[in-house]
């Protein structure tokens, strides 16, 4: 038997301690980058998480604001309907004219289509009413929609009027007259 003397063990030892020295150092490295990605992992999860969270919350949000603006549109469609029937009535007070307003939907487009009810009948603009009624429903529409959008209140006239019956001309004067001693609006004919 062979025997070594402790000097030779300890080189010896030495040797393959110092051999095993870069896979001890490579395992504290691989020990370190696993905690390093636990904790990416962990901090991406959380993150996931919260954008989950938040996607959920815009879609709340999303949602809300289009009923509002559903709401505001159907407000604005029934103010439409009664401030342009009220004109209507009050030139064509011998008819039961009124003004419909039809919302529609199309590619997350709201559209607007007009009916005229005639005494209780249905009719789209140009299909079934006269074009006096054609005409002053154009006069009140652009009433309405310089009022609404707060533009410079001045209405130009030129023969617009034109195919109103010779019964409904003092009335629609008459309205004229109070459209512009009322809401200040500069009449060009």
């Amino acid at each position: 038997m062979t025997t070594l003397s402790s000097t030779s063990l300890a080189k010896k030892l030495g040797r393959l301690v110092h051999s095993y020295s870069p896979l001890e150092n490579a395992g504290r490295t691989l020990e370190v980058e696993h905690a390093l990605l636990a904790h990416q992992l962990e901090t991406l999860e959380t993150s996931l998480t919260q954008l989950e969270l938040d996607a959920e919350t815009l879609g709340f949000v999303e949602n809300a604001l289009l009923q509002l603006s559903k709401d505001a549109v159907k407000k604005y469609a029934d103010n439409l309907e009664s401030l342009v029937s009220n004109g209507l009535q009050s030139i064509f007070d011998d008819l039961d004219l009124r003004l419909r307003v039809e919302l529609i939907t199309s590619r997350n487009q709201t559209g607007i289509k007009f009916h005229v009810l005639d005494a209780g009948k249905e009719y789209q603009l140009l299909d079934g009413t006269g074009g006096g009624v054609l005409a002053v429903l154009s006069v009140l529409l652009r009433v309405v929609t310089i009022i609404f959008l707060k533009l410079e209140r001045v209405l130009i006239l030129d023969e617009t009027l034109v195919h109103v019956s010779k019964n409904y001309v003092p009335r629609v004067s008459a309205f004229l007259r109070e459209l512009c001693d009322s809401m200040q609006f500069t009449l060009i004919l």
